[in-house]
């Protein structure tokens, strides 16, 4: 990129992109640096320096979509610096990070009073504890809001409340004033109705 009479914004921008030419990234592989230097550009509305709005800027310039720096922002702000510190060594979702964030430091993630310097060479042991973290998350959650039924009869449940709606709806207009082709019509749809769920009953042991 080349700037005639580039102001020193506009300089420090384009430094920025010639070091991070290859940044397309994901949540996952962006670094602290990458999303405080993200905030830095918007919230100084640098990208104006050349010419183009945020839209533009993103794909133009850093190879990531408005929409997803605008995330990576977002997840700066809600967790801070941990969370980039910690996706740098390994894969873990925001929803994920958001159950165990109270066990992050900027620096370390503990578990049983074990503090585990957030480094690469610890990446293994970092994520046998975020295994161990999530699955012990998911039991309180159970414990705090057990499931009032199981999801195969709770989808049943929904199943029988919406043919018995339309069971209803149907009967309602078999029994109203009609034009008798229309009454016609709605024989017809008593039928197919009766010949389809027939068809669906389970055979007889």
């Amino acid at each position: 990129m080349q700037f005639d009479n580039a102001s020193q914004p506009l300089i420090e921008v384009a430094t920025w992109i010639g070091r991070r030419q290859a940044f397309g990234l994901m949540a996952s592989k962006c670094s602290v640096a990458d999303a405080t230097t993200l905030k830095y550009l918007r919230a100084g509305r640098h990208y104006k320096d050349a010419g183009l709005t945020w839209d533009e800027f993103c794909p133009r310039h850093i190879g990531i979509s408005r929409a997803s720096a605008d995330r990576l922002i977002s997840q700066l702000d809600e967790f801070g610096t941990a969370y980039f510190a910690l996706s740098e060594i390994v894969r873990i979702p925001a929803e994920a990070f958001r159950e165990i964030s109270s066990a992050v430091s900027d620096h370390s993630i503990e578990y049983n009073g074990q503090a585990i310097p957030i480094k690469r060479e610890n990446g293994r042991k970092i994520a046998d504890v975020i295994r161990v973290l999530r699955e012990e998350a998911a039991q309180h959650r159970l414990q705090i809001d057990p499931p009032s039924e199981p999801p195969r009869l709770k989808n049943l449940a929904t199943l029988r409340r919406r043919l018995n709606r339309c069971l209803r709806d149907l009967a309602a207009v078999a029994h109203s004033t009609l034009h008798p082709d229309d009454r016609a019509e709605v024989a017809g749809l008593i039928c197919t109705a009766h010949e389809r769920l027939a068809r669906l009953a389970p055979p007889e042991s």
